[in-house]
């Protein structure tokens, strides 16, 4: 056997372990939920919103905030306005938060919420909460992230929806993304006893994590995907929180879509050569971290999506080559209509699950397909890149949500 055919075996090999990993740990998603109890509130908690631009958007989250159903003497809502040329700062002040002027230069989120959490790590709070300040909140987010922090968790992740599902057929994807996130990702190793994984709003912490890592020290691209991995690396679970409910606004067109999924695959794939190391030793088996082996794992997949395309190159040469491409192509096409049926049948199930059912979910789960094709694509772009650039996602002024009794 040639050395590139036993290389090319290996390569097979290890992207066939992966995906029966993942897919071995998505059957647990169909565990039941065990119901909980809502604990008393305790927890006081500091709110943080990082807010660029945010002058059409500010208020209605603010608005979601001071209507929790949640003592107001345990919250209070930060706005942290940055590099604005709108009036943020004055429509949030107005609606009824309070203001963190930074003193230093923001690039990146994390600079934000770095300053925020050294000024505030001086006050008597238990817990942080971050939000983007396109998102609304549940009326019991906060008390039910109160429950899991009562109940041992030093890091919480809520469940997330989409505010604006039936703008277009791309935002609504967002809706049949997060649902299929939450359900065979995040709800199928709360089941097991792993880590969430962390998305920048309808995020909790405790001030003890805060004094663990020696404040938000998470300033890259991706803050949270890099905070998502020193909680790997530093053995605390990511606790997902299924009741407590964020609504985020999702793009609506093909540029906008594209420009934040590269900007999240490059986070990721930044931090995954950067730590890649790190979390092979930590998640090695002998270690027994399994929070490290996870996220490891995790990872890995999308920059082993993108090497996968080597052998799929050489077997269409081959294909060529051998006189078989007619066979190759038409195994292809027939692989890609099954493909296609699947996922859209499967995407119409989780959108019905999560409580979008108006009609226009129909055109949703046929771009579903399309919409996940596109990651590929996007994942090739940002394993090339090396330098990324933050760009503003414009947000819309107030709207209602579109799926207010989900299934939990």
């Amino acid at each position: 056997m040639e050395f590139q055919e036993v290389l090319l075996l290996i390569f097979n090999a290890v992207l066939k372990l992966v995906g029966v990993y993942m897919f071995a740990i998505a059957l647990f998603a169909l565990k039941p939920v065990k119901k909980r109890a809502m604990s008393a509130p305790q927890t006081r908690f500091a709110i943080l919103i990082a807010a660029r631009n945010e002058e059409p958007s500010i208020a209605q989250l603010v608005e979601s905030l001071l209507n929790q159903n949640y003592p107001e003497h345990l919250r209070d809502i930060y706005v942290i306005p940055n590099n604005c040329t709108d009036d943020t700062e004055g429509a949030a002040r107005r609606a009824g938060a309070h203001i963190i002027r930074c003193a230093q230069p923001v690039s990146f989120k994390g600079d934000a919420l770095c300053q925020a959490v050294d000024k505030l790590m001086l006050d008597d709070y238990d817990a942080f909460c971050v939000f983007d300040a396109g998102s609304i909140v549940h009326a019991d987010y906060l008390a039910w992230t109160n429950t899991s922090i009562q109940s041992g968790a030093r890091v919480v992740r809520g469940r997330l929806k989409v505010k604006n599902p039936y703008d277009s057929p791309i935002s609504g994807c967002y809706a049949a993304w997060f649902e299929m996130l939450d359900v065979f990702y995040n709800r199928a190793r709360a089941a097991i006893g792993l880590s969430a994984k962390i998305h920048g709003t309808a995020l909790a912490f405790t001030c003890e994590v805060m004094e663990k890592s020696g404040g938000w020290s998470f300033r890259a691209l991706a803050e949270d995907a890099q905070f998502g991995v020193w909680c790997a690396l530093n053995n605390e679970r990511v606790f997902f929180a299924p009741e407590a409910i964020a609504y985020d606004e999702a793009p609506s067109d093909i540029r906008t879509t594209l420009v934040q999924r590269h900007r999240w695959c490059g986070g990721v794939m930044q931090q995954f050569r950067a730590m890649c190391l790190h979390l092979w030793h930590y998640g090695a088996p002998a270690q027994t971290r399994r929070f490290a082996l996870d996220a490891f794992l995790t990872y890995l997949a999308p920059a082993l999506s993108v090497i996968s395309l080597l052998p799929a190159a050489l077997n269409l040469f081959w294909a060529v080559y051998s006189g078989e491409a007619a066979v190759y192509f038409s195994a292809a096409v027939l692989y890609a209509l099954l493909g296609f049926i699947g996922i859209f049948s499967g995407s119409f199930l989780l959108l019905y699950i999560g409580g979008y059912r108006d009609a226009r979910v129909v055109k949703t789960a046929l771009m579903y397909p399309v919409f996940l094709a596109t990651w590929l694509p996007i994942q090739v772009a940002a394993f090339f890149s090396r330098k990324f650039t933050w760009t503003q996602i414009s947000h819309g002024a107030r709207r209602e949500h579109g799926a207010l009794t989900p299934k939990i």
